[in-house]
């Protein structure tokens, strides 16, 4: 690595940075910890220069331990490099769990994209058969939902609150259904008469 902690934070006495305010003491001791450590943690998390804010935010924190309580800090070395240690690790489980949630979100697309052309038609069909039979109201609000609006954007236009807005479109929506469910109903007994 071509840069060092010094060269970064380049000061000789306590200052504040991004993270808090950094004591000299520990500054020295973050130095150690880079040139032995930086180059290890750096591969693991494979960005140097992320691995440096890391080392700077844990001498922030290890800076904030010494300033309240210098006599309980021992080995301010190990302290630094343990507190590094920490957040390295954090920041290496972060990206794990942002990777994974990124596959997932992948998995999902490959399967919407598996969904055949006639599936998809049959579906806009059946949301076109649905739209048609809503209310004007109940048109319009599910319009404006599907454009991405929310309740709370509704309320302008409809001049009532937004959880007035969202039960009457949820009662509209379950009296939809449960007329839908009575004409399937009635549907299967007359196919079941005929058979």
């Amino acid at each position: 690595m071509s840069f060092t902690v010094t060269e970064i934070f380049k000061v000789d006495a306590e200052y504040e940075e991004e993270f808090g305010t950094v004591h000299p003491c520990v500054l020295a001791t973050a130095e150690i910890v880079w040139r032995k450590s930086g180059n290890f943690f750096s591969s693991i998390i494979q960005d140097p220069h992320q691995c440096l804010k890391i080392l700077m935010q844990a001498t922030a924190l290890v800076s904030r331990k010494y300033n309240a309580c210098e006599t309980d800090i021992k080995n301010p070395t190990s302290y630094l490099y343990s507190t590094f240690k920490h957040l390295v690790l954090a920041e290496v489980s972060r990206q794990k769990r942002h990777c994974e949630l990124e596959i997932a979100a992948g998995r999902k697309r490959i399967e919407a994209d598996d969904i055949g052309e006639d599936e998809k038609i049959y579906q806009k069909i059946l949301v076109n058969q649905l739209r048609a039979r809503m209310d004007e109201w109940m048109r319009e609000v599910f319009d404006l939902q599907t454009l991405g609006y929310q309740y709370k954007d509704l309320i302008p236009q409809y001049g009532s609150s937004e959880n007035v807005i969202r039960s009457k479109y949820s009662k509209n929506l379950l009296k939809l259904k449960n007329e839908i469910q009575t004409e399937m109903a009635n549907i299967e007994k007359e196919l079941n008469v005929r058979i």
